[in-house]
């Protein structure tokens, strides 16, 4: 079983990224990492202090990172994914059950890409107007009267495509759901799983891209990978051969006649299904291979028979952006816009699913809970630093994207609370300072 391997930024840190990820993407949701969330109160700025004297700064009432489309999030929720599935399996391998790992994908080919927005919303979202309309923090009235306005003009002079249903991706996308749907589904399905004793499974659906390799066309011209990786579940291991091939066929059947509903196509002998050993370092691998999403780069030496040897990750558009911003050049062609779309095309999907019985089973609630409570027992202190109105803090956050990393940095160092204050008082963001200021000389606060 391969190794997935990261998707390599020389030139970005994973905070630079996440920066310019808030700062560009499309936020089809209005959203952005670290926003105030709604609601009353006050944005608070925290110094959290650990069990191994570490302290860093924390933004309380905000919304968390998108688990699918944040590049941060993704790799969080990846790596919360792997230990619980990793879990899983060992109990399951300990209370002598079985696996199956399957990999089931259709057929792709080069697409031109429009080049303007999947849908109008997309398009308009992406304005810097829209932003500056979203941060004045205008009556719901006011605002929506401000925004149909921006709407009315951008209808008229911006190029927009309306091909959401005509996009190939976007048609692979819904051809791959629908399939994976089908596939565990109906009398057949019912018969199956009861005779092979499958009592639940996991399922993870992975987006890998192939841009033109010529500079000149770049991401206007992409191949898009979609597939599925699933784990069958067994009361105990299978043993005969012959049983999971006749499986396979019937999966199949069911999953290519979904796919051909949708225009798409599927060959039996692309798929893969077969039997897991029942040990802990397969249950390590294949956790870790099922959950890593769309994070990681396929390589050449890739041993999974339906995978391209020349796919980048799903967030390659972005991150080559974001470094070409980076040393100061032009982006790949195409990169920005295929971006927003494809963001646009996931947002709010859930990419992972592991069966509420397999949950339920193996204590995943209470996996999550030691979890939480493990990292509730590091932390040794919280001071609230200050307050910050929370309209303000919205209209200042649009205006300035480094905002909430030069707060977090300037809690969690030394005088925090003259560092903070430094801060929102250059930008005469209005605050209450509910620590007292120690004495002594004050440094300008750097990338303002």
């Amino acid at each position: 079983m391969p190794t997935p391997t990261s998707v390599s930024t020389p030139l970005l840190t994973p905070t630079e990224l996440h920066r310019f990820y808030n700062a560009h993407s499309g936020s089809v949701q209005g959203r952005w990492c670290n926003r105030a969330g709604l609601g009353g109160g006050a944005q608070l700025v925290k110094r959290i202090t650990t069990t191994e004297r570490k302290s860093f700064g924390g933004l309380s009432q905000t919304q968390s990172c998108s688990p699918v489309t944040c590049p941060r999030g993704h790799a969080r929720a990846a790596s919360n994914h792997q230990a619980e599935l990793q879990h899983v399996m060992s109990e399951h391998f300990a209370a002598g059950g079985g696996v199956l790992f399957g990999t089931f994908t259709i057929s792709s080919s080069p697409a031109f890409s429009p080049v303007g927005f999947s849908s109008q919303e997309i398009g308009l979202r992406s304005l810097k107007q829209y932003k500056e309309i979203k941060a004045l923090s205008a009556k719901k009235a006011d605002e929506k009267a401000m925004i149909q306005k921006l709407r009315d003009d951008f209808e008229r002079v911006a190029e927009v495509d309306t091909w959401a249903k005509g996009w190939k991706i976007a048609s692979q996308l819904e051809a791959v759901r629908y399939a994976l749907q089908r596939m565990f589904a109906g009398n057949v399905w019912s018969r199956e799983s009861k005779q092979l004793g499958i009592i639940g499974r996991a399922t993870s659906i992975e987006v890998l891209l192939t841009p033109d390799a010529n500079p000149a066309v770049a991401y206007t011209r992409v191949q898009a990978h979609i597939h599925v990786h699933f784990l069958l579940f067994t009361e105990k291991p299978l043993k005969v051969p012959s049983d999971v091939a006749t499986l396979k066929r019937s999966l199949h059947s069911r999953w290519k006649r979904a796919a051909e509903m949708h225009g798409h196509s599927s060959r039996l002998t692309h798929q893969q299904l077969v039997i897991a050993d029942p040990v802990d370092t397969a249950a390590m691998k294949l956790s870790s291979y099922v959950t890593k999403g769309s994070l990681h780069d396929k390589r050449p030496e890739s041993e999974e028979e339906t995978s391209p040897s020349r796919s980048v990750s799903m967030f390659a558009p972005l991150i080559e952006s974001a470094e070409a911003e980076a040393i100061g050049i032009e982006p790949p062609r195409g990169a920005e816009t295929f971006w927003k779309n494809l963001e646009g095309l996931l947002s709010g999907l859930h990419l992972y699913r592991l069966t509420p019985n397999l949950k339920r089973a193996y204590g995943v609630g209470e996996l999550r809970a030691a979890r939480k409570k493990e990292a509730s027992s590091r932390i040794e202190s919280v001071e609230v630093l200050a307050a910050i109105d929370k309209k303000e803090w919205g209209k200042f956050q649009q205006q300035y994207p480094d905002l909430v990393s030069l707060i977090k940095e300037a809690a969690g160092g030394v005088n925090a609370a003259e560092q903070v204050s430094e801060i929102l008082s250059t930008l005469n963001l209005p605050h209450l300072l509910l620590q007292r200021p120690q004495s002594g000389p004050l440094s300008s606060p750097a990338g303002l």
